[in-house]
This record gives C-alpha cells, sequence and structure tokens, in this order.
C-alpha cells in the first residue's frame, strides 16, 4: 500500500503554535515555537482504513523544516508500536528527503529488551523517543 499526504486533507495545518495528538491516554504535543508550517494526519482510521496492515497513530508534517514525526499512542505493546511505525514509514511515498523521527508514548510497562530497544533505534539513526505517557518537545529545526 502507498499514501501520497498531498491525497489527503490534514486534521490541523498552518502556522499553529501547538500540535497535540492524543488518544489511549497517552499524548505529543509538538511545539511549533517559530510558526512554520505544519500538517498532522490521523493516519489508522483517517488516511490508512480498512487495512489489515498496522499502521501508527498520527504523522505531523513540518514542511518549513522538512521533518515528519510519526506517533503512536500505545497502551503498553511497545514491541508492536515500533512495527506500526516502521509500516507506516514505508507506506507514506511523498515526504522522501524529509527527516522522519519515530515517537512512542505508551502506558504501563516496556515489553522490550534494552538490546531490541538499541537496535531499532540503530536503525533509525537515533531519531526515536519512546517516553511514558508524554512527549513534549519542539517540531522545528534542533
Amino acid at each position: 500500500m502507498e499514501i501520497y499526504t498531498k491525497d489527503h486533507k490534514p486534521r490541523q495545518e498552518g502556522a499553529i503554535p501547538r500540535v497535540v495528538s492524543e488518544e489511549n491516554g497517552c499524548k505529543h504535543i509538538g511545539i511549533n515555537e517559530r510558526r512554520h508550517e505544519v500538517r498532522q494526519f490521523k493516519v489508522d482510521g483517517g488516511i490508512i482504513r480498512g487495512t489489515t496492515v498496522s499502521r501508527c497513530d498520527y504523522l505531523v508534517v513540518n514542511d518549513t523544516a522538512r521533518r515528519t514525526y510519526f506517533i503512536e499512542l500505545k497502551g503498553s505493546d511497545v514491541k508492536k508500536a515500533m512495527g506500526q511505525l516502521d509500516n507506516t514509514l514505508a507506506m507514506v511515498r511523498d515526504l522522501k528527503g524529509y527527516a522522519a523521527f519515530l515517537r512512542i508514548v505508551f502506558r504501563g510497562t516496556v515489553n522490550i529488551t534494552n538490546a531490541e530497544r538499541a537496535k531499532w533505534e540503530n536503525k533509525h539513526g537515533g531519531r526515536v523517543k519512546i517516553k511514558r505517557n508524554i512527549i513534549e518537545e519542539s517540531i522545528c529545526d534542533d
């Protein structure tokens, strides 16, 4: 399956100061302090519907800085979340050249080993954050 964000209407777009993605008691807050042009898409049940392929919950795109944030808000199955993010990253076709950042926000306990986590983080060049309950971060250039 191939996904092109240009074919879908974002939940939010523009130079908005904060992009909030929330469900399952978990939250990702993207701070857009430089008021870049950003778009937020609901992926699971939004731009991807009716398929058995696992996918992440949200995608936040900063078109000004050419950065993407693939976000999975999970109860506790962090290992499954890693697969959902990998699947979605492979499906989105029109954001090549954008830096991809992968985010997992979870409740409960982590069900992966430190070695599994390190391997996955290395696979994605260290652009990974896995945190309990909430991630709040700048979505502009570092």
